[in-house]
């Protein structure tokens, strides 16, 4: 694994206006989302100085711009489109803490009337979502090609585009969340091939694979994106935890979640883990180590409803959740 040297970071991703129905019936509407946000804020809690790449529509606040920029992140690089709207992005929790999304029409009519109509969905819609997300010209613009990157969930084409950039020119360290699930089921998991082996660290979900073959244990998970070029994966696999495995080794680590804490809204988590990890990879932590940091930042990502609410969490709390969950790691 190759340390960069510094803890700047650059993220890809969306910023969006999420509604979303809890698992007892409580709901947010048009919340500030999207997650460039999320993973920003996970960086910034372990230290990070992080510039968003990515694409306000004209319903998008300028002011959560202003507050994000106030709170330390880069927002110049944000390119404004009055032309556009926002992606809206809906989510609904089972008691199980399964997230489904889009909302399902039947919660959606459990709500008031007056809520209901925030709960429209635009993320399958290619014609709503390509135009909210950075191409490689805005890239090529900014002129930071040369410091490390993290890519947020995106459509499979502009994944492609953004992971062959910035592989081309040079870009230290790549690292990457899975492509849009819809996207893979319509075209299948051999368009990765090619793309994967261009990345530092790849960092799907348990429940991108699931879309595959929902029967498909973490080690046989690791083992298909490897044969299409994945030289790292750590897998993210929710209250279960994450699996890392490095190269071609047969084992992998197993990294728990962390408990004893109240789950309020997963929203997000999984982008906070990632915007953490690639913090702590860049400024030289181990694969063990810096996962161990993104599942602790994860966890508190759980416990609040906006991402900002992350940045008040005190670092000394990070590093003593960090290192109980290393604590519970383990070597298969």
């Amino acid at each position: 694994m190759r340390t960069v040297g510094t803890t700047t970071l650059e993220v890809i991703g969306g910023l969006t206006l999420d509604s979303v129905i809890s698992s007892d019936g409580t709901y947010v509407t048009d919340s500030p989302g999207g997650n460039a946000l999320w993973a920003a804020a996970g960086a910034v809690m372990l230290g990070a100085d992080v510039a968003l790449h990515t694409v306000a529509g004209r319903d998008y606040d300028p002011d959560v711009l202003t507050a994000l920029a106030a709170a330390g992140m880069r927002v110049d690089h944000v390119r404004r489109d009055s032309e556009i709207d926002s992606t809206r992005v809906t989510f609904a929790y089972e008691l199980d803490g399964e997230r489904i999304g889009p909302a399902p029409r039947e919660r959606i009519l459990q709500l008031p009337r007056s809520a209901q109509g925030a709960f429209v969905d635009t993320t399958l819609d290619p014609a709503q979502v390509l135009p909210t997300l950075s191409t490689p010209a805005d890239l090529a613009r900014s002129g930071r090609a040369s410091h490390p990157w993290h890519m947020g969930l995106l459509p499979v084409s502009r994944f492609g585009e953004l992971v062959t950039y910035l592989a081309g020119v040079g870009a230290p360290y790549i690292q990457a969340d899975c492509p849009s699930r819809h996207d893979l089921l319509e075209t299948g998991i051999h368009v990765l091939d090619g793309l994967l082996e261009q990345l530092d660290v790849f960092l799907p979900s348990t429940s991108d694979s699931a879309v595959f073959d929902p029967d498909q244990t973490p080690l046989e998970t690791v083992a298909a994106f490897r044969a299409l070029g994945a030289r790292t994966t750590v897998l993210k696999d929710g209250a279960a935890g994450a699996w890392i495995a490095e190269g071609d080794a047969a084992s992998m680590w197993h990294v728990p979640a962390y408990r004893g804490h109240l789950v309020r809204d997963p929203t997000g988590a999984g982008d906070v883990f990632c915007g953490a990890f690639a913090t702590a990879v860049v400024r030289g932590d181990s694969l063990l180590r810096a996962t161990c940091a993104a599942s602790a930042c994860a966890s508190f990502a759980t416990t609040v409803l906006q991402p900002l609410e992350l940045l008040a969490v005190d670092p000394h709390d990070i590093e003593s959740r960090t290192t109980t969950i290393e604590k519970g790691a383990r070597r298969l």
